[in-house]
């Protein structure tokens, strides 16, 4: 999925929208052109996740767009989520809404789908709750 043209941010190796877009079509090619398009959950939190949600996902699609810091170790039991003492500045942010922001700012592009920010897994887990009933 390299060779791109991508400007928000994808790597020289990957675009996820390209890898979606990929998928779309094959799933078209094999139900029928006339077959209706899946609504889309998209979890993501980095830069490069910005890219299908602004190019890809549509009204009836949802971005689970992760907010918050990053844990210096992620398979810690402390950290930003955990310990309200924790030093974030040794950890950063996920990137995808202030990306996300900065296309808005610069660009007037804003996802066509719904953004629902989630940092803990309990967070995650109630909204794809709530978006499967």
């Amino acid at each position: 999925y390299g060779g791109h043209e991508c400007k928000l941010r994808c790597p020289p190796n990957l675009c996820k929208t390209q890898v979606l877009k990929d998928i779309l079509n094959r799933m078209k090619e094999a139900n029928g052109k006339d077959a209706k398009r899946p609504r889309i959950v998209y979890v993501g939190d980095g830069h490069n996740d910005a890219c299908p949600a602004l190019q890809v996902l549509n009204e009836n699609d949802v971005l689970l767009a992760r907010e918050g810091k990053r844990c210096p170790n992620p398979n810690s039991v402390s950290g930003p989520q955990f310990d309200k003492n924790h030093d974030n500045a040794a950890s950063g942010t996920f990137a995808i809404l202030s990306t996300l922001e900065k296309a808005e700012r610069r660009e007037g592009r804003v996802p066509k789908c719904r953004v629902c920010p989630w940092n803990t897994g309990k967070e995650l887990l109630s909204l794809v709750h709530g978006i499967l009933s």
